[in-house]
């Protein structure tokens, strides 16, 4: 005999466990930013503040992405796409090397921090959506 759980709770939880997870990326944020003030004598409010974000908006970002592909098309599908574009994560970290990229990274990026939030946001709860509809469609 199978549980009352609607589509809408067993998709939930997934989404839910990946807010809980953000936290923990957040305090490694802080954590590294201060060990690396504390060794290099340089503090940033601007740096601290983007490295936080970053460590929610990105995997956020990126389980957005990756739930609702799993949901749509099988584990083994979302599994390749998300192998796939982790290729241009490499690319952007080699540029940002290569180029004047780390020291202007809190510059460039700064004006741009509220603009991926908001694209992040509405993607997530897009996503969830699209999800609760590709996993009642596999039923």
């Amino acid at each position: 005999m199978a549980m009352p759980i609607s589509n809408y709770a067993v998709v939930g939880s997934k989404y839910i466990s990946i807010v809980c997870t953000l936290v923990p990326g957040v305090i490694g944020s802080i954590v590294l930013n201060l060990i690396s003030s504390f060794i290099y004598g340089h503090w940033d409010l601007t740096l601290y503040v983007l490295s936080m974000a970053m460590s929610v908006l990105i995997p956020a970002f990126w389980a957005a992405i990756c739930l609702l592909l799993t949901y749509w098309f099988g584990f083994r599908s979302a599994q390749m796409m998300s192998i796939l574009c982790i290729f241009p994560i490499f690319y952007m970290v080699k540029m940002l090397e290569d180029e004047t990229g780390w020291k202007a990274l809190p510059d460039t990026m700064t004006p741009y921090v509220l603009i991926f939030c908001v694209i992040c946001a509405v993607l997530f709860v897009f996503s969830y959506f699209l999800s609760v509809v590709g996993y009642s469609r596999k039923e």
